[in-house]
């Protein structure tokens, strides 16, 4: 069943109106027509089935069989501090994130970044690429997106976190040591970019708090060891059974 975002507003009455973006994907990409059903989310964990009243590439109107409280919230809180890349990179990881259950994510400005950022700036284009992840993979939460941090910004913020970490090439303690029982409810991780952490980046982390952590004995590409920290930790955590 195709899922879609809308606003909380939207879903307070038993027939919904979409118009805009939404309306012309629905009638003109997907071809859907009356009688057909989709799925709506707010993006806080509320959805509802609904059945498609009238369809124009224009205005879409439905009515609400039923609600129910989204169930695929992942139980472990992650917010991701991946490291600035190039563009298409940096959007993978976004995407693949927010599908593998992320709660938040900001990227962080570090020393070997070669892309910049926009000052105070979250782009569109990052919050389209994670609402569309949100609608594919089934979730019910929009992961909180905030704008480029510099590096000991995000090491401040990461300890707010039962657990912080920095992924380090350098060495460091292995993941599954730290997730052991008691499982942390929230989780947090900076993860480097093309070049990694500098030793004083990951000295810098551990004045802080944070544990460096090694992924294993093989490199991995910044958006790789950015995705792979975060299915781990939720394989550590008992998500995926």
């Amino acid at each position: 069943m195709q899922r879609f975002l809308v606003d909380r507003a939207a879903l307070a009455t038993d027939t919904v109106t979409v118009e805009g973006p939404q309306a012309r994907q629905i009638a003109l990409v997907l071809r859907m027509r009356a009688g057909d059903e989709v799925t709506l989310c707010d993006g806080e964990g509320a959805e509802a089935v609904c059945r498609l009243a009238s369809v124009t590439h224009q205005r879409v109107t439905m009515q609400v069989l039923s609600r129910n409280a989204n169930a695929a919230e992942a139980a472990l809180r992650i917010h991701l501090y991946p490291a600035l890349v190039r563009a298409p990179r940096l959007e993978l990881v976004l995407q693949k994130a927010t599908e593998l259950g992320v709660a938040a994510i900001t990227p962080v400005l570090c020393r070997r970044s070669v892309a910049r950022p926009a000052a105070g700036e979250v782009p569109s284009r990052w919050r389209s690429i994670v609402r569309e992840a949100v609608e594919q993979s089934g979730r019910g939460r929009l992961p909180e997106l905030a704008a480029v941090v510099d590096f000991p910004t995000a090491c401040g913020e990461a300890t707010r976190a039962d657990l912080a970490l920095c992924c380090s090439e350098h060495g460091g303690e292995a993941l599954r040591d730290l997730m052991a029982p008691p499982v942390p409810r929230t989780l947090a991780v900076i993860t480097g970019p093309e070049g990694g952490l500098e030793e004083e980046e990951v000295a810098e982390a551990r004045r802080h708090g944070l544990h460096a952590v090694t992924l294993g004995p093989r490199i991995l590409r910044a958006e790789t060891a950015a995705i792979a920290v975060c299915a781990a930790a939720y394989c550590l955590a008992g998500e995926w059974g």
